[in-house]
């Protein structure tokens, strides 16, 4: 196993008060042997102290392997043989790892039913189903592409799940469904709950921002209502409401508006439960901007919430602008000059609490553009610079930083068919955005971001582009507890090297995250120590 132990940069910082030193911190970033691996990882499901369930495919059929300590060596792998529903093949939606249980998800649209279901099977310890299919969904919807979408949250300790189905009513029935199952590791129902949320207009639609489950089976979910202007060509939030769903009231809802006023708009929102089973909530405000003939959202600031759970209530409520200093990391100098604003692509991806009741948002800038022209299509995916703000207790920003990075996918593609009506495309999208992304490490008073770079970004402020994968470097940027950043690069440029797939990682405690890389026919596990 090849061991790499990286030093991140120390900095001094000149002040009135004379030398302010932060220590250098150490952490180990090491990849293990090849694997010999003839399916594709896309998922890492659970790690113990022997291994760890990893879940691959190829063409279309997946398998669940297990892979040993302290070498990463295959144990076993097992074809998941999914049963078929009315003589049609499910689709595998997900795998999961709960308190010793492997369970395995699946769809199917039923056409003729019209209805949407969901099922889950158990599985034994060698990925082998060892049930019978469980109901848990079959939503009536009027048809497929209105058919919603499922999703699944597991508590902090994996002993609860909730699962999640959002979809709209019939046409011109201004109504939203959402049912909602609190499920034990077993897949036993310990709380079935259903809620139908009305519209304001029939072009209205509810978004499940998030969603959120705590290790007693208390439920939070937020829901945000847009809508479509077309005089603005934009999604223009309404409103937010949080529903609170606790045991101890016999998951009787509770209702808590978020006011978020007629002058702003909100973003998504990133969730948690501190100690006491009290909600924090972060994302960002913003305003809506003329652009010629269009209009666009920008992002001015944070806002931060507080639900009580005994009260039931939001404690804390509060909106707080980015300084003007923070514009000058975020945009390009060329971007200043023309006046422009902070664009609201930015989505909330984790909250960190911190003991002193504050929190640290983290946000990734995202946006994916696809158009077609004369059977040509044009698909471009970037995840951009990530916005780190640390946001003490009252909900006021104490500082908040901008960490360069530009990943890039861009293809141009004449259709597979094109009848002039009809065209069929592909897109290779997944094959290089796999590579994109970050991950985050929790150190004792220092972050970690760690994601794929261009090799000749060495400074904080360089902002070249990574086409692709090809020639990409893995780098840390540490964030201390000050708002103080460093850069390190964790190897240098190697073409025979694998690559860092960032969203393809384990992290159970903060002590250290399992992680995997491949580069054309290699294929690597490695672990990063804090």
């Amino acid at each position: 196993m090849k061991n790499f132990s990286i030093r991140t940069l120390t900095w001094v910082f000149l002040t009135l008060f004379g030398t302010l030193m932060l220590q250098a911190q150490e952490f180990d970033f090491h990849w293990g042997e090849d694997i010999d691996l003839e399916t594709e990882i896309v998922k890492i499901i659970h790690r113990d102290d022997n291994g760890h369930y990893v879940l691959t495919n190829k063409r279309k059929t997946y398998f669940i392997s297990y892979y040993s300590n302290p070498n990463f060596q295959e144990k076993f792998s097992t074809e998941l043989d999914i049963p078929e529903v009315n003589g049609r093949d499910m689709e595998l939606e997900d795998v999961y790892y709960m308190d010793g249980n492997l369970l395995l998800f699946t769809s199917f649209y039923d056409s003729k039913a019209k209805t949407q279901n969901t099922y889950a099977f158990k599985l034994n310890e060698k990925g082998q189903i060892a049930s019978k299919q469980i109901d848990i969904f079959n939503a009536e919807v009027e048809a497929k592409r209105r058919s919603g979408k499922t999703e699944i949250r597991l508590s902090r300790d994996k002993t609860k799940m909730l699962a999640i189905h959002s979809a709209p009513f019939k046409n011109n029935e201004k109504e939203w469904n959402i049912s909602m199952k609190i499920l034990t590791p077993e897949l036993e129902v310990i709380k079935e709950i259903s809620e139908t949320i009305p519209l304001e207009e029939e072009d209205d639609y509810i978004d499940i921002s998030n969603a959120i489950i705590s290790n007693t089976g208390g439920v939070y979910v937020a829901a945000r209502q847009l809508s479509w202007e077309r005089k603005l060509k934009l999604n223009v939030t309404k409103s937010m409401t949080i529903y609170q769903y606790d045991p101890s009231n016999g998951f009787e809802v509770v209702e808590i508006p978020v006011e978020i006023g007629n002058d702003k708009t909100a973003s998504s929102i990133a969730l948690e439960i501190d100690k006491e089973g009290n909600l924090i909530g972060g994302g960002f405000y913003g305003e809506r901007y003329a652009k010629g003939l269009m209009k666009y959202e920008a992002i001015k600031g944070t806002y931060f919430i507080k639900i009580d759970r005994i009260n039931e209530s939001l404690s804390v409520k509060q909106f707080s602008p980015f300084g003007k200093g923070f514009y000058q990391e975020v945009l390009t100098a060329k971007a200043l000059k023309k006046g422009r604003e902070i664009p609201n692509e930015y989505y909330p991806r984790k909250i960190l609490l911190k003991d002193n009741g504050g929190v640290v948002l983290i946000a990734e800038y995202y946006y994916h553009y696809v158009s077609t022209d004369q059977g040509i299509r044009t698909e471009s995916i970037t995840h951009g610079p990530l916005i780190v703000a640390d946001i003490n207790a009252k909900g006021e920003i104490n500082w908040v930083k901008a960490i360069q990075k530009d990943q890039l996918f861009y293809e141009r593609r004449r259709a597979l068919l094109d009848f002039g009506f009809l065209s069929f495309y592909s897109s290779s999208a997944y094959k290089v955005t796999i590579y994109h992304s970050f991950l985050v490490g929790v150190g004792q008073s220092e972050l970690y971001f760690i994601f794929n770079d261009n090799p000749k970004n060495v400074t904080l402020s360089d902002r070249r582009t990574l086409n692709g994968y090809k020639g990409a470097v893995p780098v840390c940027v540490t964030v201390d507890s000050e708002g103080n950043l460093a850069k390190d690069i964790l190897r240098e440029k190697d073409r025979s090297e694998v690559v860092l797939r960032p969203k393809i990682t384990f992290q159970d405690d903060y002590g250290e995250i399992l992680i995997y890389g491949s580069r054309r026919k290699s294929d690597k596990f490695g672990t990063i120590k804090f």
